[in-house]
């Protein structure tokens, strides 16, 4: 996998943090953002990467 493929879908992530972010909240953005950022690059792997598909149930 390239890095920089990697880094697009963080991006993605990031933008899609952006998106959902409430300034009026008064929530700081870093810990706002960074579930969504690990999670788009998790279920990168999880879709993309496994050979063999594994149900969302059977994971956890």
């Amino acid at each position: 996998m390239r890095l920089e493929y990697l880094r697009q879908v963080a991006a993605d992530g990031l933008v899609n943090a952006v998106d959902r972010y409430d300034p009026a909240r008064g929530d700081a953005f870093l810990p706002f953002a960074m579930p969504t950022v690990v999670g788009e690059i998790k279920r990168h792997f999880r879709d993309r990467m496994w050979s063999v598909h594994v149900p969302r149930a059977a994971e956890q």
